[in-house]
């Protein structure tokens, strides 16, 4: 009987442990999707903000708002993107007479 107790008392362990492997799974996958999706916010935001200066700021402004976006697409680690902003910053910083 006491081995039959032990028994039932370690497969519940083992069976809430893996429960909570999968909870822990499945809260980890709802946090990644909520962090992509705030980076992608982000970069949006910080996208219609260089459009919007573009348009009608100095070229100072417009260097400084493609840095804005190098570093959104930095943080949502997007190394291509990333790149490819670093160069559009450097190319409009040095047309701004700000050469990096």
């Amino acid at each position: 009987m006491k081995f039959l107790i032990v028994l039932v008392m370690c497969l519940s362990f083992f069976a809430c442990k893996e429960l909570e492997d999968k909870v822990d799974q499945m809260e980890k996958k709802e946090v990644d999707k909520l962090d992509m999706k705030i980076n992608s916010q982000v970069v949006d935001e910080a996208l219609k903000e260089f459009e919007i200066v573009k348009k009608g700021g100095d070229k100072m402004e417009i260097c400084v708002r493609a840095g804005f976006v190098a570093e959104a697409y930095l943080q949502a680690k997007d190394e291509a993107k990333y790149t490819e902003w670093k160069k559009t910053e450097k190319d409009l910083c040095k047309a701004a007479g700000m050469p990096q």
